[in-house]
C-alpha cells in the first residue's frame, strides 16, 4: 500500500480524475461472476476507491494485483465475511473520507464550489457577456497604390454582422473566476497584505487584476479556504485559531476520531502525530475538512450520484473481503507454506552476493522471512483461486480477462511447445504467466525453472537465479537440485563473475548429490574456477579422449556447507 500520508496529502487526492456515469445498459460487461455482471463504470468506480482506500491491506493480499482480478476476489471473498468489522469508528470514517475526497476533486477543485448545472445555469443566465459580432463574407479587395475604386478608398471589406458566442469550455475559467469573486469576496487578510506588497496607485484600483489575484490565492490554499468557509456556515462565527474549540472530548472532532485515523497512518509515524503539536494540529484539521466537506456533500445532494455510492458499496465490500482474509485464510496460509530452511541459506548468499558463516543468522533470518511472506501470498492466491473457480467467472470482453480465468495446464503446454520449438520468446511470456497467477500449481512449480533457463539463454542472469533457487526453497522434491545448483553455480562462473557462490554452488552438488550425473561436471569446474571458459574446455576435451577423468587427487572440499541431508 502507499504512504497513508501521501494519500492525505491534497496535491494527491486532486490529481483523482473526474468520472460520469452512463446507465448500465449502454455499457460493457468486463465480467460475470456467479452470474452476476459487472460493467465498466463499476471497475472505474472500483478503481477510484482502491486508490484511495486510506487503511493499510495486508500486501499479501493485495499484491500487485490488476484492478480486475482484485475486484474479482474482493466480490466473491467479501461474501463468505461479516459486518463486524464495519460496525465500528473506523468504518464510520471512511463514509465520510470518500464523498469528501470526491467532493473535494469535482466540486472545490474542479469548479470552485459550484455544480456543473449550476455554471451551465450561470453561462446561460449571462450569455450576451460572452457573445461578440463581426464582420464575415466578402473578401478583402486590394487595389492598386493610390487607384481609386469606384470611387471608395483602396482596402475596403465589405460583408455582414455575424454572432459570435464562445462556447462554456472556451471561458470555463474566465466564469468560474467570475461566479466566484462574486459569491466570495477578498477577504480582510488577502486585502491587508496585498496594500502592503501593491505600491503602484492605479495597481490598486485595478480591480480585475484584484480579483484575478484573490482568485490565484484561494487555488493555492483552496482545501483550507473552503474549510474555514464552511466551518463559518456550520457554526456561525469564524474558525478559531485554537483547535480545542472544536477538537476533543464531545466536540465535532473527538480524541476517538483522531485516534481511529492515527490508525490509518504507518505505525512508524504515528508518534510524529502524537508528540508534534503542529502535526497534531494537521491530523486534526485533515478530519475536519472531510467531516465539514462531506456533510456539504450530502447537503447538495452530490452523496446521491451513482458515482459515490459505487465507490462507497466497493468500500464495504473491501474491508469485508480484507477482514475475512486476515483473520480467516491468512492464519490457514502460514500453516501450508513451506521454505527449506537450509535452502535459504543460499538465497541468503545470493541476495548478500557473498557466502557468509553460517553463524550470520540476522541476516539469514531476514532473507527467510521474505521466503515465508512470498510462500504465504502463493498459500492464499491458491485458496483465493479455487473461491474463485467456483463462481465461475468469465469475461466477454477479451480486453478486460485476467490471466486466472485461464487454464494452467493448457498455458504450460502451450510454453513447451513454444520451447521446443525454439520461439523463446512465446515461452517465456506463457512460464511467465504461470509463476505470476498460477505459482502454486504443478505447472506453476515447474515454469520457475523452465523460466530460469530461458533467462539464462536471454542473459537475464540475476532473475534466472532468483527463479532456480525460489524453485529450490520452495520444492520438497529433491530431484531436480542437482541441475539446478549446477546451473546456478554455472551462471555465477561464467557470466556473473562471482567464483566464491560458483563455488559454494558447485560443492552442494558435490558433498549432496555425487552420484548426479553433473557431478563429476560440478568437479570439474570447481577445479578450474577463475579460468576462461576455452581453457576449460581444453583441459576437459583432453580428459574425454585421454578415457580419465579429473585427478582423483585433485578434490575439492565441500564440508562447510549447510547439511542438507539432516531431517528438517
Amino acid at each position: 500500500m502507499m504512504n497513508r500520508v501521501t494519500c492525505f496529502s491534497a496535491v494527491s487526492i486532486l490529481m483523482l480524475g473526474c468520472f460520469c456515469q452512463k446507465k448500465a445498459e449502454d455499457q460493457k460487461t468486463v465480467a460475470v461472476i456467479g452470474g452476476k455482471a459487472v460493467v465498466e463504470s463499476q471497475l472505474e468506480s472500483f478503481s477510484k476507491m482502491k486508490r484511495m482506500y486510506p487503511t493499510r491491506i495486508d500486501p499479501i493480499f493485495t499484491g500487485n494485483k490488476s484492478d480486475i482480478t482484485l475486484l474479482i476476489e474482493t466480490e466473491v471473498l467479501s461474501e463468505l465475511g461479516t459486518d463486524a468489522v464495519l460496525s465500528g469508528n473506523d468504518w464510520k470514517w471512511k463514509k465520510v473520507f470518500y464523498p469528501a475526497q470526491m467532493f473535494l476533486t469535482d466540486i472545490l477543485d474542479k469548479n470552485m464550489g459550484y455544480t456543473d448545472a449550476e455554471i451551465e445555469a450561470y453561462y446561460k443566465l449571462h450569455l450576451k457577456d460572452f457573445t461578440s459580432t463581426v464582420k464575415v463574407g466578402a473578401p478583402k479587395v486590394d487595389a492598386a497604390p493610390g487607384a481609386k475604386l469606384n470611387g471608395m478608398k483602396d482596402s475596403i471589406v465589405a460583408g455582414r454582422d455575424t454572432t459570435i458566442v464562445k462556447t462554456l469550455a472556451e471561458i470555463r475559467q474566465q466564469l468560474l473566476e467570475k461566479m466566484f469573486c462574486e459569491k466570495n469576496p477578498p477577504d480582510a487578510a488577502f486585502l491587508a497584505k496585498r496594500a502592503t506588497t501593491v505600491t503602484d496607485s492605479a495597481a490598486k484600483k485595478d480591480t480585475v487584476a484584484l480579483k484575478r489575484e484573490w482568485f490565484a490565492s484561494v487555488r493555492n490554499a483552496l482545501p483550507a479556504f473552503f474549510m474555514k468557509k464552511y466551518y463559518v456556515a456550520k457554526f456561525k462565527k469564524p474558525m478559531p485559531d485554537s483547535i480545542s474549540v472544536w477538537c476533543g472530548d464531545g466536540k465535532f472532532i473527538t480524541k476517538a476520531d483522531i485516534e481511529t485515523i492515527l490508525g490509518w497512518i504507518p505505525e512508524q509515524q504515528r508518534n510524529f502525530y502524537k508528540n508534534d503539536p503542529q502535526r497534531y494540529r494537521e491530523l486534526a484539521e485533515w478530519l475536519l475538512k472531510w467531516k465539514l466537506f462531506s456533510e456539504v456533500a450530502e447537503q447538495t445532494k452530490y452523496t446521491t450520484t451513482a458515482d459515490i455510492a459505487s465507490i462507497i458499496e466497493w468500500a464495504r465490500k473491501l474491508d469485508r473481503a480484507a477482514d475475512y482474509v486476515q483473520k480467516d485464510l491468512i492464519p490457514k496460509a502460514k500453516k501450508a507454506a513451506f521454505v527449506d530452511p537450509t535452502m535459504a541459506w543460499y538465497a541468503y548468499w545470493d541476495e548478500a552476493n557473498r557466502k557468509t558463516a553460517l553463524s550470520d543468522t540476522a541476516g539469514y533470518n531476514a532473507t527467510y522471512r521474505r521466503l515465508m511472506e512470498k510462500a504465504v501470498g502463493y498459500e492464499l492466491d491458491k485458496v483465493i483461486y479455487d473461491v474463485r473457480k467456483k463462481k465461475n467467472v468469465s469475461f466477454p470482453q477479451a480486453d478486460y480477462a485476467d490471466d486466472k480465468g485461464k487454464n494452467p495446464a493448457q498455458i504450460a503446454l502451450q510454453a513447451d511447445t513454444a520451447r521446443d520449438s525454439g520461439d523463446s520468446r512465446k515461452a517465456e511470456s506463457l512460464y511467465s504467466i504461470l509463476v505470476t497467477s498460477f505459482p502454486f500449481t504443478e505447472q506453476g512449480a515447474r515454469a520457475f525453472g523452465e523460466l530460469a533457463k530461458i533467462q539464462t539463454e536471454t542473459e537475464q542472469y540475476r532473475t534466472a537465479v532468483d527463479n532456480y533457487r525460489w524453485a529450490l526453497v520452495s520444492s520438497k522434491d529433491a530431484s531436480k537440485r542437482c541441475n539446478m545448483f549446477f546451473m546456478i553455480g554455472f551462471i555465477y562462473d561464467e557470466y556473473m563473475n562471482n567464483p566464491d557462490l560458483a563455488e559454494v554452488n558447485y560443492k552442494w552438488v558435490l558433498k549432496n548429490s555425487p552420484d548426479c550425473e553433473l557431478a563429476d561436471d560440478a568437479e570439474f569446474m570447481a577445479l578450474h574456477l577463475d579460468e576462461p571458459m576455452n581453457s576449460v574446455e581444453e583441459l576437459r576435451g583432453e580428459a574425454i579422449r585421454q578415457g580419465r577423468k579429473i585427478d582423483p587427487s585433485d578434490t575439492v572440499a565441500v564440508e562447510d556447507a549447510p547439511d542438507t541431508t539432516k531431517k528438517k
